[in-house]
């Protein structure tokens, strides 16, 4: 599920570690967001031919209604959209690039068509802070805050018809498939550079519990052991407390990919990790994932 409420975009709290403070959001309104496979039943499944993964909004986003992903070694890659039809992407939008962390950046140009109709633009993005982010679902730990500046145009059988701009600050949190939090912004002007009162908003959304099955809580606990080194040459040690009874340690590279897993207890006297490739990790363990650096 996700919420949907008015904007804010608060200062940075600094010191220690920086933290976005959205709790002040009201409650807003909810809406429904379901990750599909292409070979779903649903009524949008398999529409674009090589996604990975589908995702229904139950309104309209400035994407559209379905908005399916392709995984790359690379990146997240938009291969196609639902917006007043079936677009296919002859040029993909890459929306997160791996690795990634603060000092990041990318800008890419998309281009998609069905019939007469195209849709295509440049997307530039910039990872700005590694923080935490407290939602009206939760606090998040270890996020990346990545700034989003998006141009783009529509044509109808080859004629200009608008043009929109949007800026989104988006965070994204470990172990999450879908950012956990948007703060976005939008115009729209027509062909005659004239404003569009309905392509005009601000707006956040945010992650919620899944409160329709009540299945999960959405928001991690804080961790409760830490990374004794970071970035890690060899070995992989923390300290803290780690239910070693029952837990399980996995390491995934940027891809997403599990490199490693073992049980919990291997973390205290450490897991060597000298063979892994240079580049940004995720360990998960006991309920909390941390981020680190494998020289």
């Amino acid at each position: 599920m996700r919420g949907q409420g008015s904007y804010l975009d608060p200062a940075p709290i600094m010191g220690g570690t920086t933290t976005y403070d959205y709790s002040g959001l009201g409650p807003g309104w909810v809406d429904t967001l379901r990750f599909t496979s292409p070979s779903d039943t649903e009524w949008y499944s398999g529409l674009v031919p090589g996604a990975d993964a589908e995702l229904y909004y139950g309104s309209t986003t400035p994407d559209g209604e379905v908005i399916y992903y392709s995984g790359t070694s690379t990146g997240l890659e938009v291969i196609g959209v639902i917006d007043a039809g079936t677009l296919v992407m002859s040029n993909t939008k890459k929306v997160l690039v791996y690795p990634c962390m603060t000092g990041t950046s990318w800008t890419d140009t998309y281009f998609g068509s069905v019939g007469s109709y195209t849709k295509g633009g440049e997307i530039s993005v910039a990872v700005v802070a590694q923080c935490d982010v407290i939602t009206p679902a939760g606090t998040f730990y270890d996020v990346l805050r990545l700034n989003v500046v998006e141009g783009l145009d529509y044509t109808y059988f080859g004629k200009f018809v608008l043009h929109r701009d949007i800026t989104i600050a988006v965070y994204r949190a470990p172990g999450f498939h879908h950012p956990v939090m948007y703060c976005i912004t939008s115009t729209g002007t027509d062909e005659l550079g004239n404003p569009i009162p309905g392509l005009y908003g601000e707006q956040c959304q945010w992650l919620r519990s899944d409160i329709s099955t009540n299945t999960q809580s959405l928001a991690p606990t804080l961790s409760a052991w830490t990374l004794l080194q970071n970035p890690v040459e060899d070995l992989l040690r923390v300290s803290g407390t780690v239910r070693s009874d029952v837990a399980t340690y996995r390491i995934r590279a940027a891809d997403g990919n599990l490199v490693r897993e073992g049980p919990a207890r291997d973390l205290r006297t450490g897991v060597v990790v000298d063979d892994l490739s240079s580049g940004i990790y995720l360990l998960q363990c006991d309920g909390a994932a941390v981020r680190f650096i494998k020289e």
